[in-house]
């Protein structure tokens, strides 16, 4: 059972393919009113959002932004797996990679930082050419930054942990806490 999250956010409602330049003030992850077409195995839909987003009960969200510093956490993170990771091997590691979590309803997540083990998915073969990739993640972390809300941010980890993901690193940089 994940554990309980603490952490504030902001909400207010987005369109999709609106500029992030044009927004004001903190924002966090909301439903678009877009309809999205049916989803064909293999193949990219033919709206997808602008930015980065995730797909949840079938509805296109706006993941929310995060901070420089947090940006910074993830970085380093990812900076230090992929060498790991590669030199012994063990898999591929991905920053903001949106996964397909499910079909039905669809459900794509994009954690911050995942990797992925050679058993799901052999080292030398390239990702297909689709916006989401229907591969579990063995390992997803989030780092969680001030716009994060804390119900949203607990729904995720359950959806990792019931799509088989073996492990969700929970980061709050503010608490020096994962």
């Amino acid at each position: 059972m994940p554990a309980k999250i603490l952490a504030i956010g902001y909400n207010r409602k987005i369109e999709p393919r609106n500029s992030f330049a044009s927004r004001k003030g903190p924002t966090m992850a909301t439903v678009t009113e877009a309809s999205a077409p049916a989803i064909e195995t293999g193949r990219t839909p033919e709206f997808e959002p602008e930015g980065l987003y995730e797909f949840v009960n079938d509805n296109f969200v706006e993941k929310p932004l995060l901070g420089a510093y947090e940006v910074d956490i993830a970085s380093l993170l990812f900076e230090m797996m992929i060498i790991h990771v590669r030199s012994n091997r063990l898999g591929r590691v991905f920053s903001e990679m949106l996964f397909r979590l499910s079909t039905s309803p669809r459900l794509d997540r994009r954690p911050d930082v995942a990797f992925v083990s050679r058993e799901r998915w052999p080292i030398d073969r390239r990702a297909a050419k689709t916006a989401a990739w229907e591969v579990i993640p063995d390992l997803a972390i989030e780092v969680i930054s001030p716009t994060n809300r804390t119900i949203e941010d607990a729904r995720k980890i359950e959806d990792y942990f019931e799509a088989g993901t073996k492990a969700v690193w929970v980061i709050f940089p503010e608490l020096a806490k994962i």
